[in-house]
């Protein structure tokens, strides 16, 4: 994998690297960060299986007409 050489602010380099965990580069920093919101579809499979859905569809037609 390349590199490329960024410029970032005094203030921006201080947070990254209170962010940054010991044994961790720059750039994992980042990864890590930027990832954190990001969420692969398949966790959230089966997350209504608890749920009735016809009661919920119906709770719903109810409450707006």
């Amino acid at each position: 994998m390349g590199t490329k050489t960024i410029t970032i602010t005094e203030d921006a380099y201080k947070k990254l690297k209170v962010e940054k965990m010991e044994g961790e580069s720059f750039s994992e920093v980042i990864n890590r960060i930027t990832d954190k919101g990001r969420k692969d579809l398949m966790e959230f499979a089966g997350a209504w299986k608890d749920f009735d859905v016809e009661e919920i569809i119906k709770e719903g037609r109810e409450k707006f007409t």
